[in-house]
């Protein structure tokens, strides 16, 4: 429960934060002058994100169904099966299993950069 307040009350001071410094730009979209809008800066939209994927990669294990993730990450190999093995097998979601592989061959056999890099995309 504490993550949820943490993400709550970081995103609460960030929201304070945005009312008091200039972050936003006026900004003309397309070829008409007429349509404008207000957009963060970027940097300030990194600045708000960071923590969140921060918080998100290194929460524990009992918090909602990241246990369940966390296993199957861990248990999935480290190197790509024949393609029609992967679609055979009793996996719900074969893209996903392929993408957990590939996440696993890439950035290691640890779930928390498996957290980071999902809730980075």
């Amino acid at each position: 429960m504490n993550e949820y307040i943490l993400v709550l009350v970081w995103l609460a001071f960030m929201a304070f934060v945005s009312m008091l410094l200039p972050v936003k730009k006026r900004v003309t979209l397309g070829f008409d002058d007429d349509y404008e809008q207000d957009r963060f800066n970027l940097a300030f939209c990194i600045i708000v994100i960071i923590p969140l994927i921060w918080i998100a990669a290194n929460r524990p294990l009992w918090f909602g169904d990241a246990s369940v993730y966390a296993n199957r990450y861990t248990s999935s190999p480290t190197d790509f099966p024949p393609l029609r093995d992967l679609f055979t097998r009793d996996e719900k979601d074969p893209g996903f299993a392929f993408f957990r592989i590939l996440i696993k061959k890439v950035f290691g056999g640890t779930y928390v950069r498996f957290f980071a890099v999902i809730a980075t995309i």
